[in-house]
């Protein structure tokens, strides 16, 4: 505010960048461009006695109003910059989990195809040898048709990601007694008694990928095995049928160490892991199948620290 005699001759001022009893030529000279500035703004108030016109007031914005004017858009541009930082390192996280799956997917073809693979080695060596006996000759093919049935599963599994499943109806019985058959020959060179139960209930056929179905349950059963650090463990595997919801249920159920309550958030995440070896995508490899290709669910349904896991598919 501006206070002028009936002259438009500055008296007093409030609210300017000059201090209020500076009356030198400079400060009255920056008065009356800040007078004209206001006059702009708003025509000047006339104060009256008796007709007589006394004073006139200049008004207008302090300098805090008029900053706070820009202050929306300071705002605007804050909460933009922020976005776009929030979306740039959300790209950046994504890229490299998507980059540590493709790793990961690849260490993990070389794992499952090396183990059949040196199988087949060695058989060959046995038969350049020579010593075999026709008996075991014929084992020995067996063996490695088994390994070579092996390496097309593996092939078959990982031609199929990220394509469209085709999902068959079946029972999945059968498909799990396969697959407890098979890790039943690899037991012993876990250097554990681990004992594989089977529970199965009365379900329908279900519609399922058998090679993607199978590697999520080979999933879910080696890390219940990696989980049993006690001489004598027992994993079993439960089906039936969700009576709320007539959604068909697989549990896989272990006495092993259990989860802790601040790691059961990051089992599915890809790259988490509490063992030493291992590329931590076992979990997130399930969890995409059941979840992406079969439309299901997979959960930790119970968990005890010491005392076992039992992990849920729903169907």
């Amino acid at each position: 505010m501006i206070l002028t005699d009936n002259q438009h001759k500055p008296n007093s001022w409030k609210g300017l960048n000059v201090p209020d009893n500076d009356n030198s030529p400079e400060s009255i000279k920056k008065v009356y461009k800040m007078m004209a500035k206001l006059k702009k703004e708003n025509e000047p108030l006339e104060i009256k006695h008796n007709s007589q016109i006394l004073h006139y007031l200049y008004y207008g914005d302090s300098k805090l109003i008029t900053q706070l004017v820009y202050l929306p858009y300071i705002t605007l541009c804050g909460l933009g910059m922020l976005v776009l930082t929030a979306f740039l390192g959300f790209s950046s996280i994504k890229t490299s989990e998507q980059r540590f799956i493709w790793v990961g997917m690849a260490k993990e073809t070389a794992h499952q195809l090396g183990t059949p693979i040196s199988s087949l080695l060695g058989w060959l060596e046995l038969m350049k040898a020579g010593k075999c006996d026709e008996k075991r000759i014929h084992t020995i093919i067996k063996d490695m048709e088994t390994d070579v049935q092996r390496l097309e599963k593996v092939a078959a599994r990982f031609s199929q990601i990220g394509s469209a499943s085709e999902l068959k109806k079946q029972d999945i019985h059968p498909l799990l007694e396969d697959i407890v058959a098979y890790f039943h020959r690899r037991l012993p060179q876990s250097g554990k008694e681990i004992k594989i139960i089977e529970s199965f209930g009365r379900i329908p056929p279900i519609p399922l990928n058998r090679d993607l179905f199978e590697w999520a349950i080979e999933n879910l059963i080696k890390n219940a095995i990696d989980a049993v650090k006690k001489q004598h463990g027992i994993i079993e595997i439960c089906t039936g049928m969700l009576p709320e919801n007539g959604h068909t249920y697989i549990d896989v159920c272990d006495n092993g160490v259990g989860i802790k309550s601040k790691d059961k958030r990051h089992v599915f995440k890809a790259g988490y892991s509490t063992k030493t070896r291992g590329w931590g995508l076992g979990l997130n490899f399930t969890k995409r199948i059941i979840e992406d290709y079969h439309h299901g669910r997979i959960f930790i349904k119970e968990t005890h620290v010491g005392k076992g896991t039992t992990m849920r598919i729903e169907l």
